[in-house]
């Protein structure tokens, strides 16, 4: 699971190495560019907000759902991940922090990936439908803040919605999911295929 989590949450930043050919086309161009180019590297730094659908159609992976959780926690650390929890439509997601009474509204953070287990509330339907206006809602949020989106479904993916657009990532939660699988669905810009 490490594997497939990392593959899934890491997102690019600045590294230590010089982008030397970067570097040289400035040279070229005849100007100094403002700091060195660096090449990118993978981070987890950024973490995740995972959001968990607890409605009645996820039921019998309510257990799982918690199992989930805790594997993000031992793979990115607690202060790295936020979780949240919903019924049905992940923008009305809250999280409930000890600290007080009231629950907190998820809100996308810019360029921190958001990870969302849900069945679309419709437990292993046959046929794929449409996602319905608070999904596109979400992923247009998600997607305006820069925040990665990877959609966790345990259903096959013939039950997925089709119309969710290139910014949503759909992921087959299963025991056979593996780190490849995910890398092999990112083109070289790091955009996910339509």
């Amino acid at each position: 699971m490490r594997g497939v989590l990392t593959a899934a949450l890491s997102t690019p930043r600045a590294g230590e190495q010089l982008d030397v050919d970067a570097l040289l086309l400035h040279l070229i161009e005849g100007c100094l560019p403002r700091a060195l180019p660096r090449l990118p590297e993978e981070t987890l730094a950024r973490g995740c907000q995972l959001l968990l659908d607890f409605s009645d159609s996820m039921l019998p992976l309510w257990e799982d759902l918690r199992h989930l959780s805790q594997q993000f926690v031992d793979v990115l650390g607690r202060e790295r991940v936020s979780v949240f929890e919903f019924d049905t439509l992940p923008g009305d997601a809250h999280c409930w922090p000890p600290e007080r009474d009231d629950p907190v509204p998820w809100q996308p953070e810019p360029g921190r990936p958001v990870v969302v287990a849900t069945g679309f509330g419709a437990p292993g339907r046959r046929a794929p439908r449409l996602a319905g206006d608070g999904w596109h809602d979400f992923v247009g949020r998600c997607a305006r803040q820069g925040s990665p989106l990877n959609i966790l479904i345990p259903w096959s993916p013939a039950c997925w919605p089709r119309d969710l657009g290139p910014h949503a990532r759909l992921v087959h939660w299963h025991e056979r999911t593996s780190a490849a699988m995910l890398s092999r669905r990112t083109d070289r810009a790091g955009a996910w295929p339509r």
